[in-house]
């Protein structure tokens, strides 16, 4: 500030502590090894990604195909995608970075399926494909492999009334009794074949055609325990299923709360994104407004220094006018002076030409 005008600066400087380096890394747990075989079709690729906090300083490609499925927990680092696989070779390649660097891990999967097989029924209850039966309830059991797919009929009409653990492959089925012969079918298939096994219960007043009651008795108690043993099997088998299928939920529940944290934790984000863009548009708008007090404060000065200006050219303006008008007193001051030396020498030429006039006419006419 001076005499002049005034005029002021402003500057915001934000520090942020730099932070040490840590570039990405990249750390695929499953498979482990980076040359992989398999004769499964699908494979769920999973590991960590650490130092990086958005999902959009990633990129996955398998065989040169951007990824779609690929999920990343950035509060936990884990990622995991399941992909499906082409016969022979597949390239899985994944990309992180940040502002300290970037990481790279490929893996290969060689995918070989195996020779499809025809599926195949191992009947283990009843023992025979005919039974004679004393008692109003049967059991059916069985193992069957190569195949997920199955069907139980029951006279040709299809029926639901069975059990199948796809895990091991055991069927079973417990059967109500109708007087007279029925037959009771599992059919099994896959894109190789089919195969199946048909049973036929008979059970009512039928006459023994001269058998010994007594052997139709111990047949059927054995029929009977060796259905008891594979019930107890099969109950054995439901109860490790049960197992399975709890440890299944359990992990499902905890899929679903890792889902819910990460989501929270994404809000989360969010919000502090958020938060950042609204600091940032607050200095932003701060240093707008310091610039705008600049610009006017610029102005002002300006404004000023031209009112300073003007204000002098006006006093040297006047002061030359005063000079000037001086100037003119002074000439008319002289011109004056100069005007009356004249006349007073005028005058005094007059008087004295008026003296000789006098002078002469006294010696003409002498004195009077």
């Amino acid at each position: 500030k001076n005499s002049a005008g005034v005029d002021s600066d402003q500057t915001i400087i934000s520090f942020k502590k730099p932070a040490q380096n840590k570039p990405p890394k990249i750390v695929v747990s499953y498979p482990s090894n980076p040359r992989f075989n398999t004769n499964n079709k699908m494979i769920l690729i999973s590991g960590q990604i650490q130092n990086v906090e958005n999902s959009n300083n990633v990129s996955v490609t398998m065989n040169g195909n951007t990824v779609k499925n690929f999920l990343f927990d950035t509060y936990f680092d884990d990622f995991q995608c399941e992909l499906q696989l082409q016969n022979g070779i597949n390239v899985f390649n994944i990309k992180a970075f940040n502002n300290d660097g970037k990481d790279e891990s490929v893996v290969s999967i060689e995918y070989a399926p195996i020779e499809c097989k025809n599926p195949i029924i191992h009947l283990k209850s009843p023992n025979s494909n005919s039974v004679t039966a004393s008692s109003s309830r049967g059991y059916i059991s069985a193992v069957i492999n190569n195949t997920q797919n199955v069907i139980f009929k029951i006279d040709g009409v299809a029926s639901q009334g069975f059990n199948f653990n796809v895990n091991n492959g055991v069927f079973s089925s417990m059967i109500n009794l109708s007087p007279g012969t029925h037959d009771y079918e599992i059919s099994a298939f896959n894109t190789c074949g089919s195969a199946s096994e048909v049973i036929s219960f008979t059970y009512g007043n039928l006459p023994n055609n001269g058998t010994d009651n007594n052997e139709e008795k111990e047949s059927n108690e054995e029929t009977k325990e060796e259905q008891t043993n594979a019930k107890d099997e099969d109950e054995k088998d439901e109860e490790n299923e049960k197992n399975i299928k709890e440890e299944k939920m359990l992990l499902e529940l905890k899929q679903k709360k890792a889902i819910v944290e990460a989501q929270r934790r994404k809000q989360q984000q969010e919000q502090q994104a958020a938060e950042a863009q609204r600091r940032k548009q607050q200095q932003e708008q701060q240093a707008a407004e310091a610039q705008k007090r600049k610009q006017q404060q610029e102005r002002e000065a300006a404004e000023a220094a031209e009112a300073a200006e003007a204000q002098k050219r006006k006093e040297q303006e006047a002061a030359e006018a005063q000079k000037r008008k001086e100037e003119k007193q002074k000439e008319q001051a002289r011109l004056k002076k100069q005007a009356a030396e004249k006349k007073k020498a005028e005058a005094a030429k007059a008087k004295q030409l008026n003296n000789k006039k006098l002078v002469g006419s006294n010696l003409v006419f002498g004195p009077i």
